[in-house]
């Protein structure tokens, strides 16, 4: 049933995405940011746009170009047949990889599936973290629509054994290119994902799925300052000004603007705005004739501010402008904080050759975007370190296996690199079997874990054990049958490590 009415949301509504609303993040402070347990921020009421002037584009307007490759590739034949997700054709063009903080890095893509197998941008995205997860994670709200994500990129250096990966929020959205688009015939298409990156990398490789891998990628110091870059269609984005019209609160001066030669290598076709991208907070029912695709970021990425669920809360109405023709919007979003902001579309590159005045504090509202690196048995989050149970254990036992030593081995050192040393051990089972039964393993599985770290990080250290069974599942294992339901059975048998 969910899957249906994934499908006949996306035919009727395309373009829209629904809503998780974001978790709050933690208090402006000095001290390193660590996740909210703390309620979603409910949206304010809906408040009645104005009708915005459609406008002809002056013939001194400059045109966003997409600059020179790096590096391209072309998508080889489906490796995996079970995710029906071949990137047979596409053109994959690496335009930059750019630093963004210590943790991070932004990298650019141009694609183009004019001659793709299997032209949505669903293609793009993560596996791990497709619409399917989404659609069962209750802390995200659940989705009744697909939502693709360009998500699916590897980052590595020589030397480490860790594979980097995507920043997402506590529920689980990349900082990423966000899209329901088909794009077969329509020319090139812009896309980016910020990467958790070594602080010390300078050259890194990028691997896509099906693609290949981009080598010995260099790392410019710093993102490109602009202030218009192409939206695909034809279209491009301006960024005008920001201004922060009451606290909390930034807003996004910007243009969406159809240059009457077009944008090489992408042809103008008419779409309405929401079709410009898609983006999470977004409901289905979504359907103001405004541009809100928008997300405003602080300088390092770190934290950025979704719009409020529920329609266009600030920005004008208009009619789709057609070529040679421009439209003005203004978006209010969470302030994330700071000067030197970023505009980031969910399809188009980050905007941020405007500077915003005066200084500010982060909003409650802006959500965090944690770093994630993953190993055999193990993804380290910022905070948070999550252990394969099937690595660390055998079936239905609390003993650790010897494959354990190495991920345990990888945990310890985590811990060392940090200043906290108050870790709490959490274990979690899936649903089959009792409760009572799921309580007592779990428990016994975050002893076990407890007792090794103790004997690797030495004196020192104060920890918290507990065991949650099947309480708290990453994913909701109701409804779910076949792969999907042994799937989520094997996200929710995990140990989790934090430290504060």
């Amino acid at each position: 049933m969910r899957r249906m009415i994934a499908v006949l949301g996306t035919m009727m509504l395309f373009g829209c995405t629904p809503v998780p609303q974001p978790t709050p993040p933690p208090s402006t402070s000095t001290t390193a940011p660590q996740p909210s347990t703390s309620a979603p921020v409910s949206s304010s009421p809906t408040a009645t746009p104005e009708l915005a002037t459609v406008y002809q584009l002056p013939a001194d307007r400059d045109s966003a170009e997409w600059g020179t490759p790096v590096a391209s590739m072309v998508g080889k034949k489906l490796s995996v047949a079970r995710l029906n997700l071949s990137r047979e054709g596409w053109r994959v063009d690496l335009m930059g990889a750019y630093r963004l903080a210590s943790d991070r890095i932004l990298v650019e893509f141009r694609l183009n599936a004019d001659n793709a197998i299997r032209s949505d941008l669903k293609v793009w995205g993560d596996p791990e973290f497709d619409e399917w997860f989404h659609a069962s994670d209750e802390a995200g709200g659940g989705f009744s629509s697909a939502f693709w994500e360009f998500s699916d990129v590897r980052l590595s250096v020589a030397g480490d054994d860790l594979s980097y990966r995507p920043v997402r929020t506590a529920t689980n959205h990349c900082l990423c290119t966000m899209s329901n688009s088909h794009v077969r015939g329509f020319g090139d298409f812009p896309a980016y994902v910020v990467l958790t990156a070594p602080a010390n990398a300078t050259s890194v490789s990028l691997a896509l799925r099906d693609v290949g891998s981009f080598e010995d990628v260099a790392v410019s110091p710093a993102v490109p300052q602009r202030s218009v870059v192409p939206l695909g269609y034809g279209y491009q984005l301006r960024l005008q000004s920001w201004t922060r019209p009451t606290p909390g609160k930034v807003a996004a001066r910007v243009s969406v603007e159809a240059p009457a030669a077009g944008l090489a290598g992408s042809p103008f076709r008419q779409r309405r705005y929401d079709q410009l991208g898609a983006a999470p907070w977004l409901k289905l029912t979504d359907y103001t004739m405004a541009y809100q695709l928008l997300l405003a970021l602080d300088s390092s990425g770190t934290y950025g501010g979704w719009p409020d669920a529920g329609g266009c809360q600030s920005c004008a109405e208009a009619k789709p402008v057609r070529a040679g023709q421009a439209v003005d919007f203004e978006v209010t979003l969470p302030d994330p904080g700071g000067s030197g902001l970023m505009a980031a579309p969910t399809v188009g590159w980050p905007l941020t050759a405007v500077p915003v005045e005066p200084d500010a504090p982060r909003s409650e509202q802006a959500v965090w975007y944690q770093g994630r690196k993953v190993t055999t048995g193990a993804t380290i989050k910022d905070g948070q370190i999550d252990l394969d149970s099937a690595v660390l254990f055998a079936v239905d036992k609390a003993t650790l296996t010897t494959t354990a030593n190495s991920v345990l081995d990888r945990t310890a050192k985590t811990l060392q690199d940090q200043e906290k040393r108050t870790v709490r051990v959490v274990g979690h089972t899936d649903s089959t079997g009792s409760t009572a039964h799921n309580l007592d393993l779990s428990k016994r599985r975050a002893q076990a874990v407890r007792e090794a770290l103790t004997k690797r990080l030495g004196a020192g250290w104060t920890f918290m054990v507990e065991g949650s069974g099947e309480s708290q599942p990453r994913i909701k294992e109701s409804g779910l049958s076949g792969a999907e339901l042994d799937r989520a059975r094997a996200l929710n048998r995990r140990v989790e490590v934090s430290f504060s």
